[in-house]
């Protein structure tokens, strides 16, 4: 009988299938460390970048977007992206799932584009 594999290791087991696929995917990077995604968040940045059209393959979480002076532009959603981290337990390390949203770089605009934009809305 097979082993039944935990979501984690069902996770990993993806993303490793993933990172053996030829370089389709192109560079997805952090726009904030310049660090290029790897597995199945590149594939899927990749994917969500052609469907949407978007023109930066630039990434960033809504706190580096900030600390960039940039806002998410009214009704744009972002891209579920994962990765693991290692934490100390009483077991010893064990790999932990993080999750986070990224937005594209075309999904942003400076604070004061965005409140242009508001207060155009507003006048009519």
């Amino acid at each position: 009988m097979a082993k039944k594999l935990s979501i984690q290791e069902l996770f990993m087991l993806h993303a490793e299938r993933c990172a053996q696929l030829p370089n389709m995917a192109g560079k997805q990077i952090n726009g904030t460390t310049k660090r290029e995604y790897q597995g199945m968040n590149k594939i899927s940045l990749y994917l969500t970048m052609k469907e949407k059209g978007f023109k930066s393959n630039e990434w960033l979480t809504h706190d580096q977007a900030k600390a960039e002076g940039l806002v998410i532009v009214q009704g744009e959603h972002g891209t579920p992206i994962f990765n693991f981290k290692l934490v100390d337990t009483e077991a010893g390390k064990e790999k932990q799932l993080r999750y986070y949203l990224v937005f594209n770089r075309s999904q942003l605009v400076s604070a004061e584009e965005a409140q242009i934009q508001q207060e155009a809305e507003e006048a009519f």
